[in-house]
């Protein structure tokens, strides 16, 4: 509205038409607002009122304007992102401004933050499930704050919010680990996109006072091992909700990946082997055997206690029959 006009109200119709390619009127519609004014159980309508006017007002100037900033990076399925907002204040206007999207797209979801009245600058935390539909989708944030204390909402101008396919695919396989020892985790990487430059893998979600190394890879990477070190309070059992967080950058953002699906087995301590005495110790009791070059996978570990246990056993026959 232009600066001179005094604040007034209206109601108005809405037509809605959609024309073709030849510029000819193929349906047209008047908006009709519908008010659900009481509902019974399960939604159902039992009040409705409907209405073919929309009301618009021209009101007081707010002493302030916010824009959102363009996101240069996508959004990836099951991945974070921040949309970062601007407010610029007039001098003497020191409230806080309450933020959030006026509507997300299928499938995002968005927190709610508040800017303080000293500052500027803020940003929401925008969240994108697998089935998030990939594409282009206009988005705006809604500010609503205080002016002469009655409540006052405005919206930022539209951005382009670009919800894309992830960019690296991951696969766990799952590892074992005893309390106060270190395993190690191998993940096969698949690359579902191109990028530049090297990604950053950090392994999240695991249980208390254990961690691991935060690595990096690049478009060249079919495999990650990650070495997992478990606290000898770690707790014993199956955690079956480790994440795997992937950073890439792309146009100076960062675009943040959740790949879910690692699972880790802890296991309280092996009891160390005694040899008694007049008994010779066995090559595998003299020294352990050295880590192998490529982590065993799970049956490979089961197949190698499987193999050691005859041998155990004929020794503990030979010692009886020695005792006997």
């Amino acid at each position: 509205a232009d600066p001179d006009v005094q604040p007034c109200g209206r109601l108005i119709d809405i037509h809605a038409s959609y024309h073709n390619d030849q510029g000819k009127e193929v349906v047209s519609r008047r908006v009709i607002q519908r008010h659900r004014v009481v509902r019974g159980q399960n939604n159902v309508d039992v009040w409705v009122e409907e209405s073919q006017k929309i009301p618009v007002a021209i009101t007081e100037k707010v002493p302030f304007t916010i824009k959102a900033i363009q996101p240069k990076a996508p959004i990836v399925q099951n991945g974070v992102m921040f949309l970062n907002v601007e407010v610029t204040r007039e001098d003497d206007f020191k409230e806080e401004i309450s933020i959030s999207l006026l509507q997300a797209p299928a499938g995002v979801s968005a927190n709610k933050m508040t800017i303080k009245g000293n500052e500027t600058t803020g940003r929401l935390y925008l969240n994108a499930n697998s089935k998030a539909e990939v594409g282009i989708h206009p988005v705006s944030v809604r500010a609503l704050t205080k002016h002469h204390n009655d409540p006052v909402s405005v919206c930022t101008p539209f951005v382009d919010l670009h919800i894309s396919e992830p960019y690296v695919e991951l696969k766990f396989q799952q590892a074992a680990v005893e309390q106060g020892d270190t395993a190690e985790m191998l993940v096969e990487v698949v690359k579902k996109k191109e990028f530049e430059g090297h990604a950053q893998i950090e392994l999240v979600g695991l249980p208390a006072k254990a961690t691991a190394e935060t690595l990096e890879m690049d478009l060249d990477t079919t495999e990650l091992v990650l070495n997992v070190k478990a606290d000898i309070e770690t707790p014993v059992g199956q955690h079956k909700n480790l994440i795997c967080k992937v950073t890439i950058q792309e146009e100076g953002e960062a675009i943040e990946h959740r790949i879910y699906g690692g699972r880790l087995r802890v296991d309280e301590p092996s009891k160390a082997v005694v040899v008694k005495e007049g008994e010779t110790a066995t090559a595998s009791q003299e020294s352990p055997p050295s880590k192998p070059k490529r982590p065993l996978s799970r049956l490979e570990q089961l197949r190698i206690q499987g193999q050691s246990q005859p041998a155990a056993t004929e020794k503990t026959s030979e010692v009886t029959a020695s005792v006997n």
